[in-house]
């Protein structure tokens, strides 16, 4: 049995708990009835006008607004309609999340505020730069905005009086800034620019959102869409990681499907002084005959097989007005595709009584510099099935081709071992792509080569070089009188 002194302590005990507990109940009943005293008293006398000037006071811009109304829960909210945020948007409404120890004092202070179907407008400088969002008064404090969140709407980003591009909006987060001016960044949606000459979607980009003085930074972003496009170039899967500052966007790395194969691209997109792109681009796997249809203004989608191509551009230098133009740019690249076959009638097959087919390659390969809207190379070479082609000259991006090389055809498919059906054969290429006309300089050839090519082969081949006219056209037709003779 406890003795009267430990019931005595125990009781003592019980009495502090309890006063305690009573304590603390009255100051949390206290807290509420101040909250709920203050709240009442913000209802009747916060008015549109009253609300803006507070609201506007704190965000450093100018507030409109049509109606307010005040919603107790768990959390103290306010229902704000109709809302013109001078230079930066409006929405056509907003849920505001007040925090509750300014709230006793009569202030408002905002921890969350949620807005719906916002319009928001992004201000780039005459250099291109993004320009600073929020103003934050003399002590350039950010970190006292809320978060912000959007479900829908649009961002506008304009320089002067151009618009340059939208983003749609599925979602939109932004953080509170910290000490050092930055936010976590997330949202998703669809975004084109150029008059639609480029556009994503659905595109997710996240990163940390810097505010400078004099612009915003994005650093440590990321981005992925399901589809990408500009002018005629279109892929799928993109990823990217980049940051953006100082008027420039750095391309860590940024890879994407595109015409059956994989792009990886890495470099810098310049926006001051006019965007344009210094990249350095690696491709692998692209279905030739899809680019070259895209290219041409016909789409993706054909049945040819002009092989698959690789190629590497370091550096590529390309300017940017409402997609990449291609035609204004330079660079120095590495070019080859192999398989495939070419349009028109295989040599070979036209020349032992085949049927018809068209010529098959082996490898095409160049070493390139594009400059005045051509590809120019000293090193050409075409290894097809029936001849070898080595050249130099260019071949336009408008498809035209201005060559002069040399055409080694594959007698030894004919003629025993040792013997020679053909010298090699000047030639010149012009006309387009992919249907070229090719000029055989027969006439230049020495007599005594054509003779004895003649003589080896004996009088089948005039009659099987008339054929080889037949498949060469106008070439092969010079070709086929020169061995008739």
């Amino acid at each position: 049995m406890p003795s009267p002194r430990r019931q005595r302590l125990d009781l003592r005990a019980l009495l502090r708990l309890r006063a305690t507990r009573m304590v603390l109940l009255g100051g949390v009943l206290v807290g509420i009835a101040l909250a709920i005293s203050a709240a009442l008293t913000l209802s009747h006398a916060l008015s549109p006008e009253a609300f803006a000037a507070m609201a506007g006071e704190g965000f450093e811009r100018e507030i409109h607004v049509e109606r307010v109304q005040l919603e107790l829960g768990r959390t103290v909210r306010l229902r704000i309609e109709g809302i013109q945020i001078e230079g930066l948007g409006s929405a056509a409404a907003a849920e505001i999340e007040l925090r509750r120890r300014p709230l006793i004092h009569g202030k408002l202070r905002a921890r969350v505020v949620r807005f719906e179907d916002p319009k928001i407008v992004l201000h780039r400088g005459p250099g291109g730069e993004f320009l600073p969002v929020f103003q934050p008064g003399e002590g350039g404090n950010l970190s006292d905005l809320p978060a912000f969140e959007a479900g829908g709407g649009e961002i506008r980003i304009v320089q002067g009086a151009k618009l340059t591009a939208v983003v749609r909006l599925k979602t939109l987060t932004l953080g509170r800034f910290d000490a050092d001016h930055s936010a976590p960044l997330v949202l998703s949606g669809n975004a084109t620019g150029g008059d639609g000459r480029w556009h994503t979607h659905p595109l997710q980009v996240r990163g940390r959102l810097v505010q400078t003085p004099e612009r915003i930074e994005l650093l440590d972003g990321f981005a992925r869409a399901r589809r990408v496009g500009a002018v005629w170039w279109s892929g799928r899967d993109a990823r990217a990681r980049f940051i953006y500052r100082d008027g420039r966007l750095e391309i860590a790395s940024l890879d994407v499907r595109g015409f059956g194969g994989n792009w990886h691209v890495s470099g810098v997109a310049w926006l001051r002084g006019g965007m344009r792109l210094d990249l350095a681009t690696r491709v692998d796997g692209v279905d030739f005959a899809s680019l070259l249809s895209a290219l041409d203004g016909r789409g993706p989608e054909t049945d040819a097989d002009l092989g698959t191509l690789r190629m590497r551009w370091d550096p590529l230098r390309v300017p940017w007005r409402g997609g990449p133009r291609f035609e204004e740019g330079n660079g120095v690249g590495h070019l080859r595709v192999t398989g495939g076959r070419l349009p028109g009638t295989s040599l070979l097959g036209s020349w032992v009584g085949l049927e018809p087919e068209p010529t098959p390659v082996e490898s095409f390969s160049a070493l390139t510099q594009l400059h005045d809207a051509r590809l120019h190379s000293d090193a050409l070479r075409l290894v097809t099935g029936d001849y070898t082609l080595e050249a130099q000259g260019s071949v336009g991006l408008d498809r035209t081709v201005a060559l002069e090389g040399r055409l080694d055809l594959a007698g030894d498919l004919l003629l025993p071992k040792g013997a020679t059906l053909l010298p090699t054969v000047p030639v010149t290429i012009g006309g387009l792509l992919p249907h070229p006309d090719i000029d055989a300089h027969v006439s230049r050839l020495p007599g005594g080569a054509v003779t004895g090519a003649v003589q080896k082969v004996g009088g089948v081949i005039g009659a099987a070089g008339r054929k080889v006219g037949g498949g060469l056209g106008a070439a092969g037709q010079k070709i086929g009188d020169a061995l008739g003779r």
